[in-house]
């Protein structure tokens, strides 16, 4: 099995243990790491020599916003190639649609509760 990196912003406080059970419980991934804003992961990206498989991304992030966290993101150069999910708990058509033309690879609208 690969060993997969997901880097993700949560809101809930307890979401980000549930995520984590239920991805290692289904054999996603080997390595799982959260941060709590944009700037904690753009530390994490600028000192990491190992790139993650997958970034999530809340939509709904404090400080900068998901979607300019995104598009911060996909304007680095060594930062784009990274698959990025957007996830949130409610949006709009239009939201989901600023967040593919700013090169998002998938949006989830989070209809479970965990």
């Amino acid at each position: 099995m690969k060993n997969v990196l997901i880097c993700t912003f949560v809101g809930h406080a307890d979401a980000h243990l549930h995520m984590d059970k239920v991805l290692t419980h289904i054999g996603a991934i080997g390595n799982l790491k959260f941060f709590p804003n944009d700037l904690s992961l753009f530390n994490h990206l600028s000192k990491t020599q190992h790139y993650p498989d997958l970034i999530t991304i809340d939509l709904h992030l404090p400080l900068k916003g998901g979607l300019q966290t995104l598009k911060s993101i996909k304007k680095d150069r060594n930062w784009k190639h990274i698959p990025v999910l957007m996830t949130c708990s409610e949006a709009s058509r239009f939201e989901i649609l600023a967040c593919y033309n700013a090169g998002a690879d998938s949006c989830f609208v989070e209809t479970i509760l965990f």
